[in-house]
């Protein structure tokens, strides 16, 4: 069984259940909308007729945006294979509900396609991805994004060397920046101090709250709303579209959009299948990945304000990143995580990202 160690070497993700690995295998594939005549609008990559193949794709949850997004990625790569292409779909977390049992799965080969944010290459190489946990490290999604295909190279050849797969970075869906909610408000660097937190468990982003004096937890996204309704947790922080996906107007009073840091979802693909794949199967492929991520990163760029105004409307307050001290944040977690990590990390790292601002 895969066991993936997370940044510091302090935790690690557990392996999926046997059912959860079984059904990969025997559970009915997600319904799907009806399959074209093959024609391809002149869009279909010109070369030999292609083999048919089947592969199956994995997402931890249902949201509006990613739904539509991932539908819509698995539709343009049946219509431009002309059917010949075919997918099973597990888009909506009917396999697990958390991306360590993804990760698992897919280098175990039980699936060829996982579409997940950065946890698998911070576990890989956690001397690269760990800075990108630093709040403040990014002023924009823009930069983020750049930042991760300077680096797409070395992170893909630590992927597969621990765990034999590779992240599709051509193509990637960048989230809306992370905000915090939480039962009180949080304006400033002192404010966070004996707050507990939930948080995701990698251990530069604990690190960097634990920093603010932050008590952390972790869970699942699936059991967010509880941990927040029973106060066992007082506070939490993801994208804005993620938060709304639990109704997290009904359970904190107050959101701070302290952007503080942007992340991605992406292609994650086991490398034995991929490279056994024509390079007509891949074209396609990546071409149906692109149609999807660009839908999903416009829903997002469009979504966020919709989705805010609700949360005002529930109830809930919404303090605007002008009216956060995010400095006193940045100067307290930015010299303690740099120090904490010196030895470990990459240190030239972060001047790549220092020379993209």
């Amino acid at each position: 069984v895969l066991s993936i160690v997370m940044i510091t070497g302090c935790s690690q993700l557990s392996a999926p259940e046997p059912a959860a690995t079984a059904a990969a295998t025997t559970a009915p594939a997600a319904s799907k909308t009806p399959e074209t005549s093959g024609e391809t609008d002149g869009t279909k990559p010109s070369g030999p007729e292609l083999e048919p193949i089947t592969f199956k794709v994995g997402f931890i949850s249902s949201q509006a945006a990613t739904d539509e997004a991932h539908n819509l990625m698995c539709d343009e790569i049946e219509r431009l294979s002309g059917g010949t292409i075919k997918i099973e779909r597990y888009l909506q977390g009917q396999l697990y509900t958390a991306d360590s049992d993804g990760s698992i799965a897919l280098s175990e080969g039980t699936l060829e396609m996982v579409i997940m944010g950065d946890l698998m290459v911070s576990a890989a190489a956690p001397e690269i991805a760990g800075f990108t946990q630093i709040p403040f490290a990014f002023d924009s999604k823009e930069q983020c994004e750049e930042f991760w295909r300077t680096v797409a190279d070395q992170c893909n050849e630590k992927m597969l060397e621990k765990y034999g797969c590779r992240i599709l970075f051509d193509h990637l869906a960048m989230r809306g920046p992370r905000v915090v909610a939480a039962s009180r408000p949080l304006m400033g660097a002192d404010d966070y101090k004996g707050l507990k937190m939930r948080l995701p468990s990698i251990a530069a982003s604990v690190a960097s709250f634990e920093a603010l004096g932050v008590s952390p937890m972790t869970s699942s996204m699936g059991e967010l709303y509880q941990v927040l309704q029973t106060g066992t947790a007082q506070a939490c922080e993801s994208p804005i579209s993620t938060l709304d996906s639990i109704a997290i107007y009904e359970v904190c009073d107050y959101a701070m959009l302290t952007n503080h840091t942007f992340s991605f979802r992406a292609a994650h693909v086991n490398e034995k299948w991929w490279s056994s794949l024509s390079p007509g199967h891949q074209e396609i492929i990546q071409q149906g990945i692109k149609a999807g991520f660009d839908r999903f990163n416009e829903l997002e760029s469009n979504g966020d304000e919709e989705i805010l105004q609700k949360w005002r409307d529930n109830g809930m307050t919404v303090i605007e990143n002008s009216e956060i001290d995010t400095q006193s944040i940045k100067d307290v977690v930015t010299p303690v995580i740099l120090e904490k990590y010196k030895d470990e990390w990459d240190m030239s790292v972060w001047e790549i990202i220092q020379s993209l601002k």
